[in-house]
């Protein structure tokens, strides 16, 4: 069973032993909060079935107090889905989640060579899948 674990702005979704093993990239996706909260169950058989390495969206920060300034965004507001892939630009896992929520997007982002979660741009909970505890996120401005 994929493990959905929650922090102060994103939840995960993570294959049971934590680890997503290596990522080429993410496709990312706009869409309410609520609608994104309902696919929970789709994202989680997607990671269990290996089609997706893993899975974050955000619950938004309005008041600023853990993130960046691209995290501020009230309720209502269309959230963001990182759905993490193996392959880049992996059109096959794009379809399959695509096919299942009705969500679009055309928009990939490569990992870097460090990869996922060891730069301040990603924030794939790396902390967490090593086995530690999830602490509040970090912002930028934090030493």
């Amino acid at each position: 069973m994929a493990r959905v674990l929650e922090g102060p702005i994103w939840v995960y979704i993570l294959p049971d032993d934590l680890d997503p093993g290596p990522v080429a990239g993410k496709w990312l996706y706009r869409a309410r909060f609520g609608l994104l909260a309902l696919s929970v169950h789709i994202l989680g058989r997607l990671v269990d079935n290996g089609v997706v390495a893993a899975a974050k969206y955000a619950r938004g920060d309005p008041e600023g107090r853990y993130g960046t300034a691209a995290d501020r965004f009230q309720a209502g507001e269309p959230s963001l889905l990182c759905l993490y892939t193996r392959k880049p630009k992996d059109r096959e896992v794009k379809g399959v989640f695509e096919a299942l929520t009705s969500l679009e997007t055309e928009i990939w982002v490569a990992e870097t060579a460090a990869g996922p979660g060891r730069n301040r741009h990603d924030r794939l909970p790396v902390r967490m899948v090593r086995g530690r505890r999830l602490k509040k996120e970090r912002g930028d401005g934090d030493k």
